[in-house]
């Protein structure tokens, strides 16, 4: 009996041991991370709004430049930009064809 107990003595021993060296270790996180963190985050959102608004302000300067461009060279062709082609003349007399056949018409019954 006293060799049972000190084997399961022994056993929970050796339980315990393998037991807590499987389990994780927590971090400790330092305020100081958490702060960098934050920060950084921070940061990234300053530059993702700062990017977005330097893009609208480039799109909205080219396409003020690309209608200027535009105006000014509808301006050097003038008013109308669609050339109107002259009207056209008469068209000539068609020929008037003779018929091949130069016998006299006659009537197709004869009256009686």
């Amino acid at each position: 009996m006293k060799e049972k107990g000190l084997l399961l003595i022994g056993f929970c021993l050796l339980a315990i041991t393998l037991f807590s060296s499987f389990q994780e270790e927590k971090e400790e996180v330092v305020p100081k991370d958490r702060i960098r963190e934050a920060v950084n985050q921070k940061l990234d959102q300053l530059r993702d709004i700062e990017t977005k608004r330097c893009l609208q302000r480039m799109m909205d300067k080219a396409g003020a430049i690309a209608d200027s461009i535009l105006m000014a060279e509808s301006r050097m062709r003038g008013a109308d930009t669609i050339v109107r082609p002259p009207i056209p003349g008469r068209p000539n007399r068609p020929e008037v064809l003779l018929p091949k056949d130069s016998t006299p018409l006659a009537p197709l019954l004869d009256e009686r």
